[in-house]
């Protein structure tokens, strides 16, 4: 394996999933950021606001 395919696969995990059942690595990209958010992304806004203010009264 070459140090330039090596580097890439350290640096982005998603190029793995390129034959799979599921080939959008963005929708994946972004589920994973909003797993480690807390589900932040995707949250009804008044959730996402009640968050806010209970982080902000700490």
């Amino acid at each position: 394996m070459s140090l330039f395919v090596s580097a890439r696969d350290r640096a982005n995990p998603f190029e793995k999933i390129k034959g799979s059942f599921f080939q959008n690595r963005a929708a994946m990209k972004m589920v994973e950021l909003d797993h480690r958010l807390n589900g932040a992304l995707s949250s009804p806004p008044a959730a996402l606001e009640n968050r806010v203010c209970a982080i902000l009264s700490l």
